[in-house]
C-alpha cells in the first residue's frame, strides 16, 4: 500500500499514526480543524521497512516466549519424571480406592450391613434394649417373683436364648470372612499400601514434584547425545546464550567415544556468562578417525532464559568462528537437547 494515500476499506488507513508513540496520533494536532478524538486518516512517517522491523520484533519476543514455554512442555512431558507418570500414579491410587472388591464402595457395602444388623427392628439393639426394658419391668414389677423372672429369661420370643440369638447373628456379621471386620481391615490395610507405596505412592509423588520444582529453580543438566561427526568435521562449536538480567554459569562437557562404544576422552569447561551476553567455546573434532568420530556435549546449569546450541564446522579448534561451514547433520538447537535423567 502507498503510505502517502489514504485508505478508505478499513482500519489500516489508521496503522501510520497508530505506530508512533514519539508523535501524537491524533488529527488535533496533524489537523486542527478534524474533531478531537478521531483517528487521522493521513498516513505516517514509517515506511514498509519499519513495519517489518516492528513485526519481526514482535515475532522475535513471541519466539523466546515459545522457546520457555518448551522447555517447560519438555520437563513436563518428560517419560521418567513428568505429568504423565504422575498421573499413571494418581491412577493406579484411585483404581486401588475405588476397587469393586476391596475400595471403599465395597467399604460401605459392608459397613451398611452390619448397621442393618445392628439396627434391625427384630434383632437389633432397639429389639434388645425392649427386651431388656421387659425384663426390668418385670423384676420392679409389684409381682415380682422367681417364677415371673424364669418366664422373662426362658421366653423364646425375647428370653436369654433368643437375645443369644441375635448377639449370634451379629458376632456372624461383623466377624464374616467375607464382608466383615477382618475383610474391611484387609481391605484398608491394601490401600494403605498403594497409598504408602514407595514405587508409586504419595512419597514417591511429593518426590518427583519436588524434583521438578528443583529442576525448574535450580537449572538442569541437557545433552545432545551421542552422535557420529562428518568426516568433514575438524571442530565442534558450542554457543551458550544468556537471556536472563544475572549472570549465570554453565559447564559445558565434550565425551569421545571409540568405535566400541566405550569413553575415552572427557573435556570441560566452566563458561561464566553476563546478562544478555552469548559465549563460544570450540572443542577439537576428527570425523575421518572412527575411534574419535562418535561424541556427546552435555550443558550444566542451563536454566529458564538460558540456551545451549552445538554445531560440528570443517574448520579447526583454533580457527576464527567466522567464517565457519558448518555441517547440517550435526548441529543441535536448543529444542533439539534432552534432559539428563539419572536413576535414583
Amino acid at each position: 500500500m502507498d503510505k502517502n494515500k489514504s485508505d478508505k476499506s478499513g482500519d489500516n488507513r489508521y496503522f501510520w499514526s497508530e505506530m508512533s508513540v514519539n508523535d501524537c496520533g491524533k488529527c488535533d494536532k496533524c489537523e486542527p480543524k478534524c474533531k478531537k478524538g478521531k483517528k487521522c486518516d493521513k498516513p505516517y512517517k514509517y515506511d514498509n521497512c519499519d513495519i517489518i522491523k516492528y513485526i519481526c520484533r514482535l515475532l522475535e519476543e513471541q519466539k523466546e516466549s515459545l522457546k520457555n514455554t518448551e522447555k517447560i512442555l519438555k520437563l513436563l512431558t518428560n517419560s521418567k519424571y513428568g505429568l504423565k507418570e504422575i498421573k499413571e500414579e494418581v491412577s493406579d491410587i484411585e483404581e486401588a480406592v475405588l476397587s469393586p472388591t476391596f475400595g471403599l464402595e465395597e467399604i460401605k457395602t459392608e459397613i451398611a450391613v452390619i448397621e442393618e444388623a445392628i439396627l434391625s427392628p427384630t434383632y437389633g439393639l432397639a429389639e434388645i434394649k425392649s427386651e431388656v426394658a421387659a425384663i426390668e419391668e418385670v423384676l420392679l414389677g409389684a409381682t415380682f417373683n422367681v417364677g415371673a423372672i424364669a418366664a422373662a429369661v426362658l421366653s423364646p420370643t425375647y428370653g436369654l436364648a433368643e437375645i443369644k440369638t441375635e448377639v449370634s447373628a451379629i458376632e456372624d456379621a461383623i466377624l464374616s470372612p467375607t464382608f466383615g471386620l477382618e475383610e474391611i481391615k484387609s481391605e484398608v490395610s491394601a490401600i494403605e499400601d498403594a497409598v504408602l507405596s514407595p514405587t508409586f505412592g504419595l512419597a514417591e509423588i511429593k518426590t518427583e514434584i519436588i524434583q521438578i520444582l528443583d529442576t525448574l529453580a535450580n537449572g538442569e543438566d541437557f545433552t545432545t547425545g551421542a552422535f557420529v561427526l562428518n568426516e568433514d568435521a575438524g571442530s565442534v562449536l558450542v554457543n551458550v546464550l544468556n537471556r536472563t538480567a544475572e549472570e549465570v554459569e554453565v559447564t559445558v562437557t565434550q565425551i569421545i567415544f571409540d568405535s566400541t562404544g566405550a569413553i575415552t576422552g572427557t573435556t570441560s569447561q566452566l563458561l561464566v556468562i553476563p546478562p544478555n551476553t552469548t559465549t563460544t567455546v570450540a572443542f577439537p573434532a576428527n570425523g575421518s578417525d572412527i575411534d574419535l568420530a562418535q561424541v556427546e556435549i552435555q550443558f550444566q546449569g542451563l536454566v529458564d532464559g538460558v540456551y545451549g546450541w552445538v554445531g560440528a564446522r570443517i574448520e579447526n579448534e583454533n580457527d576464527p568462528l567466522a567464517p565457519s561451514i558448518f555441517v547440517p547433520s550435526n548441529i543441535f538447537t536448543n529444542q533439539d537437547l534432552s534432559p539428563i535423567v539419572i536413576a535414583p
